[in-house]
């Protein structure tokens, strides 16, 4: 495996734009070190927007904590998610920042790249809920049906959580870049939300979810030929096609 070339870990708390020059400064950075005209501020948008995503989940939960609103209880979650999204410019100016950042709610950032990937991960410290999954997966299928982002907009933007653009556009800035949809994730992972990007700069490099569906055809294989006789777990893309979570 290559060695790092360039590697860099930013906390973000919630409300807090200044960390956002040192983030741009480390992409152009890395737009110099791989000589990739462009890729600095696309890839710093792609960021920015997975990180306004992180952001809109964080203040959604102390919104709904704060109102006293069940936000696993599907109905109001729904009436609560509406006045959340009519109401978010005065939630992100109000206390719910400072309410976040006493309870130690963060999103953060980790990059490392190599000579054959870029790897780049956005956390935020709070797991995924079941109506967030669903809206993900049909967000980013409505991706794979459009015709880039305008036809995106006209066909599938609604009218919850900022016209569900934000994981759209990460998708196309990645397409604008030469990459594909696979290499781009949101999954749930040990109570936290991760977003992923696994960027191939050489053909013969193989992403972590290519290297995880190895790995499970490998543990079926064996299944099958009786090598082991313990029931194994499900393949971690059980839904094996692009859109797969992990």
């Amino acid at each position: 495996m290559s060695h790092s070339l360039l590697k860099r870990r930013f906390i973000i708390q919630v409300g807090n734009r200044d960390v956002r020059q040192d983030i741009h400064s480390f992409f152009l950075e890395l737009e110099a070190l791989l000589l990739f005209p462009g890729m600095g501020n696309i890839l710093f948008g792609a960021v920015m927007e997975l990180i306004s995503n992180a952001e809109k989940a964080l203040l959604k939960r102390a919104y709904f904590q704060k109102n006293n609103l069940d936000i696993h209880n599907p109905r109001v979650y729904k009436e609560g998610l509406k006045n959340f999204v009519e109401e978010y410019q005065s939630i992100l100016a109000s206390e719910y920042p400072a309410l976040l950042k006493k309870q130690n709610r963060k999103i953060t950032l980790e990059t490392d790249v190599t000579g054959e990937r870029i790897l780049i991960f956005v956390r935020s410290n709070i797991g995924l809920l079941k109506e967030e999954e669903k809206r993900i997966r049909t967000r980013l299928r409505a991706v794979e049906k459009s015709g880039g982002v305008h036809d995106f907009y006209r066909k599938f933007a609604d009218d919850s959580e900022s016209k569900g653009l934000g994981l759209a556009m990460v998708v196309f800035f990645l397409i604008e870049l030469g990459f594909e949809s696979k290499n781009f994730r949101i999954y749930e992972e040990n109570g936290e939300t991760i977003a992923r990007l696994d960027l191939p700069l050489i053909e013969q490099y193989r992403t972590i979810r290519d290297g995880k569906r190895a790995a499970a055809r490998l543990r079926a294989n064996k299944t099958r030929k009786g090598n082991i006789t313990t029931t194994t777990s499900a393949p971690l893309n059980s839904q094996d096609g692009p859109l797969a979570l992990k």
